[in-house]
């Protein structure tokens, strides 16, 4: 089991903890021991989102390593990963990457200028393979992955009695 912490990321392995910190030497090769955001990958790479990037850990080696994935995206911090099908959705505080698993090259981003995002800052992330739904500082969205259209929720302008539109987490209803 992983936990990431604002002091690190830490394994458990059942019985021991070994924790890892961004350190000088480059020992742990982590980039940054504030970690958002663990994801898993379907290939079983692990990532981590820090402050300073994107981490992958490297079993063998017992240590991570610094994705390179875009100019954009290298030394930003990661709020949120997200894998769907042949994409890494990669939420930061200046808006939403989507990057190709295979090749690691960026191919779309997306911000308030240039979208239906609320605020740049990209807090969580859901896809069900139609839409992509994304929260934010500022609200909550839905990008349709074929039309590439947006709509946007405003929720504290609706009477769900919520005093602010800050979205933390997104996960499908069971009961629906």
């Amino acid at each position: 089991m992983w936990f990431g912490t604002d002091n690190g990321v830490s394994r458990f392995d059942g019985k021991t903890f070994r924790h890892y910190l961004c350190d000088r030497m480059g020992v742990t090769g982590l980039s940054d021991s504030y970690v958002n955001c663990i994801c898993k990958l379907e290939d079983g790479r692990l990532l981590l989102g820090t402050r300073r990037g994107v981490n992958v850990y490297k079993p063998i080696e017992d240590r991570f390593e610094l994705l390179h994935l875009s100019a954009y995206i290298d030394g930003e911090e990661v709020r949120t990963l997200y894998e769907w099908g042949e994409s890494l959705y990669i939420g930061t505080n200046t808006g939403l990457y989507i990057v190709d698993k295979v090749s690691g090259h960026l191919t779309r981003s997306f911000s308030t200028a240039d979208s239906g995002l609320p605020h740049d800052i990209v807090r969580c992330l859901y896809c069900d393979g139609r839409y992509l739904f994304v929260g934010t500082f500022d609200g909550f969205c839905r990008y349709d992955l074929t039309t590439e259209e947006w709509i946007t929720v405003d929720l504290k302008n609706r009477s769900y009695d919520l005093r602010n539109n800050l979205i933390l987490s997104i996960i499908p209803s069971p009961f629906d």
